[in-house]
């Protein structure tokens, strides 16, 4: 028994073995049982590999018959060998078996079978059912899988090197972890599928059906999506960048967190779509389809609620992983790319008629350009660290000089970007020029009556010890600062002393603030 005769099918049996009903000692109650003590599992007697199928099957088949971790074979499997592949095999236990290459699965029914970690490189598997089969850990490199039925099967783990899927059903397989480089994944049903941490470098997933799939933490690098359908499918933390997912429909896709920077998504469909901590830097987004539940910029929170209608979202300041104020975890702040992704966006928003996501991408990046005036004025412009001048020196009286240009220049850019934001949000809010217009209109109805600066026509001057006796006097003050903002006046009020520098001023701001309003309102609607 040290090695193959004639009689055998060139399996080996271990050096030391015992006779044992321990599931540790298989091999032997296997041999004992089903052959008796002078022959193998895989004899070449059709009749006993006639009765091994139907032990296998039977319903008095006991545990350890059915467990076949113990099979190692590197031959080419003898007609008898392929009878009972050809035969359903339900159940069969094979974990860590070494069947060799290019072994013969097809259209085999293998549902429930444990084939854990076992080398089944190049076998040829097209056809077979293998529902609810454990393949976890196993080597399927270069082998043929198409048209397989994987539905449930665990994968995970397994090497998929070059392994063809085509066509497969992998519905709610778990395939996390597992190596799909150079895969053949085209038309495949991947629905529901556990992908997480995959690597499918140079796959092939072209017309397949994702939907609903877990590609989370994947390496997609040069990954084929075309014609791939990808509503639901988790993308969180995966890193494709420069993928083409041009045409593909993402439908309430989530890429939290994920690196798409230079991919391609023209035409995708866009719909619901959670962008939120992604990398974007670079994509092309062309004439993508979104909508008002297209979510670009934020940090990802499982908030549950995504509507632009809430008080949260209406006061709420989101910001590209890039932006210096990005209020997540970001590893890539960069005020260049930032103010990139905000006219990208921006873009994408007014071809969409998407005008609050427009507005939110045009006031961050107006931001971002103020605070950089803002670092100018304190800091100065950037100087090269290798400069070696002298003080005494003519270059650096100059630079002195030109540094001192530069910090006036910024400081006035930076007073008026922050006047245009304090007032109008950059022209985005005509409720800032309203608020702004009735404060300005009661601060100045509440300066009239500190020094007998207002009278009405035939009365007395309006004064705060009058206002006390009479509250409703105020309310001329009030009524004459209205009509002045608003270039009415009626004639009935007189302005008097300082009143009338007052009343002058209240003109003044009165048309720019209107004109403001005019301009802010007109812009919108061009929207």
């Amino acid at each position: 028994m040290s090695g193959p005769t004639p009689d055998r099918c060139g399996y080996t049996w271990p050096e030391k073995h015992e006779i044992d009903d321990s599931p540790h000692h298989q091999n032997c109650c296997w041999r004992q049982t089903v052959y008796g003590e002078d022959h193998c599992v895989w004899h070449s007697d059709t009749e006993k590999v006639t009765k091994l199928v139907e032990e296998l099957q039977g319903t008095r088949a006991r545990p350890e018959i059915r467990d076949l971790n113990f099979i190692k074979t590197g031959k080419t499997p003898s007609p008898s060998y392929d009878k009972v592949l050809s035969e359903t095999l339900d159940g069969v236990k094979l974990s860590a078996v070494e069947l060799g290459n290019k072994i013969d699965f097809e259209k085999v029914t293998l549902r429930d079978a444990d084939l854990s970690d076992a080398d089944l490189r190049e076998a040829n598997l097209s056809g077979a059912d293998l529902s609810d089969a454990d393949l976890s850990g196993a080597d399927l490199r270069k082998a043929d899988l198409s048209g397989a039925n994987l539905k449930k099967t665990d994968l995970a783990g397994a090497n998929l090197f070059e392994t063809d899927l085509s066509d497969a059903n992998l519905f709610e397989a778990k395939l996390s972890d597992a190596d799909l480089v150079r895969a053949n994944l085209s038309d495949a049903r991947v629905i529901g599928a556990d992908l997480s941490n995959v690597d499918t470098r140079d796959a092939d997933l072209s017309d397949a059906n994702l939907a609903r799939a877990d590609l989370s933490d994947a390496y997609l690098v040069n990954t084929d999506f075309s014609g791939a359908e990808l509503r639901a499918t988790d993308f969180s933390g995966a890193y494709l960048p420069e993928v083409d997912l041009s045409g593909v429909n993402l439908k309430s896709a989530t890429f939290h967190n994920a690196n798409l920077q230079e991919v391609i998504l023209n035409r995708a469909t866009l719909f619901r779509v959670d962008f939120r901590g992604a990398k974007l830097h670079g994509s092309l987004l062309g004439d993508a389809r979104i909508d008002a539940e297209t979510e670009f910029l934020g940090p990802p929170v499982n908030d549950g609620v995504r509507s632009p209608h809430t008080c949260a979202a209406i006061f709420s300041k989101p910001c590209c992983v890039y932006d210096p104020n990005y209020s997540g975890e970001s590893d890539e702040t960069n005020e260049d790319k930032a103010k990139s992704v905000y006219q990208a966006l921006e873009e994408l928003a007014t071809r969409a008629a998407q005008t609050r996501l427009q507005s939110q991408c045009f006031v961050r990046r107006q931001d971002i350009q103020k605070d950089v005036y803002r670092k100018t004025l304190l800091n100065g412009p950037e100087q090269d660290s290798d400069e070696t001048e002298t003080i005494d020196s003519q270059p650096y009286l100059q630079s002195r000089l030109n540094s001192f240009e530069i910090r006036s220049i910024a400081g006035m850019r930076y007073a008026r970007a922050k006047t245009a934001r304090m007032t109008l949000l950059y022209g985005e809010s005509p409720w800032r020029i309203i608020a702004w217009s009735v404060g300005f209109v009661v601060a100045v109805a509440l300066v009239y009556p500190l020094n007998e600066w207002l009278r009405p026509i035939g009365e007395e001057p309006i004064t705060y010890s009058r206002i006390a006796e009479e509250p409703t006097l105020f309310l001329e003050s009030l009524y004459f600062s209205t009509l002045t903002f608003t270039t009415l006046g009626m004639g009935d009020y007189e302005p008097l002393g300082w009143g009338q520098a007052i009343a002058t001023l209240n003109t003044a701001f009165g048309a720019i603030l209107i004109a403001l309003l005019v301009f802010v309102l007109g812009r919108r609607a061009a929207k």
